[in-house]
């Protein structure tokens, strides 16, 4: 969506490569959109892989609410070996032989999974305890005892196995740590393991398709493949309002409680 003065305002859907930090991909985008506000909804390790809803302009106030909806992510499980930051980036801290795996007995396994579960975010992760992030105290070598936390899991399939390895497709709500899945799954198959792969394959509605290279993106493309705000908002569900309190709304003031009741 582009207004009057050439500024752009939506959603561009980019297919980060590995190696690279969210931040880095924003950054790509936002040479060829100076000037305007941009973020993103939700962050991706620099290992993995996949959808990236960059935010243009006045879409980045739909920040919070576009990073509520369904992920769906394609993960690689390395067994045998834990990490201390439960991935493929971190230093082996356990190791544990792998049994004889056979899909039947995964798939038993990983329907455990799916529902509402309790789950330990990783010690490596940029969740605050205390008023700081758990990576910092981490790598100060700082022994923190992490809170489980209630995740929702949509569902999980196996999508690959091998002596050592295991592929899935994790669909799930906000919130939810696929490293922690990974290490999880493994102690469950009577081994360890760490996340050794991972590709974003959709979120909040939004997938792959057309999503964008940022090592080969320029203006043209990003106007092309822009995601307008009408096409934002409209997978919300629509609140009715009494007229009195539409002005109230568009000035930016808070709606009282009852209302959205």
């Amino acid at each position: 969506m582009k207004s009057r003065n050439n500024l752009l305002h939506g959603a561009l859907a980019v297919d980060k490569p590995e190696g690279w930090s969210s931040f880095d991909a924003v950054r790509a985008v936002k040479r060829h959109v100076r000037g305007q506000k941009i973020g993103h909804t939700g962050t991706l390790d620099p290992m993995a892989t996949g959808l990236l809803l960059v935010l243009v302009g006045q879409a980045t106030k739909l920040a919070r609410f576009l990073g509520q909806g369904r992920k769906r992510y394609l993960a690689r499980v390395k067994l045998g070996v834990e990490t201390d930051t439960w991935d493929a980036e971190g230093t082996p801290t356990k190791s544990l032989p792998v049994p004889a795996l056979d899909p039947e007995s995964c798939r038993a396994v990983l329907s455990g999974f799916v529902g509402e579960i309790d789950q330990t975010p990783p010690r490596f992760s940029a969740l605050r305890m205390g008023g700081e992030r758990l990576y910092k105290k981490a790598r100060r070598g700082e022994n923190v005892e992490v809170p489980a936390r209630r995740v929702r899991i949509e569902a999980i399939e196996l999508r690959g196995l091998g002596e050592d390895w295991l592929e899935m497709e994790i669909a799930c709500g906000p919130g939810t740590y696929i490293r922690s899945v990974a290490v999880d799954v493994a102690r469950r198959l009577g081994t360890v393991g760490h996340l050794s792969a991972l590709r974003r394959l959709e979120t909040g509605g939004f997938g792959l398709d057309g999503a964008m290279d940022p090592r080969r993106i320029g203006r043209p493309d990003i106007e092309r493949n822009l995601i307008g705000l009408p096409s934002l908002v409209e997978r919300f569900s629509p609140v009715l309002l009494p007229d009195r309190y539409i002005d109230r709304l568009a000035n930016g003031n808070p709606l009282p409680p009852h209302v959205l009741d």
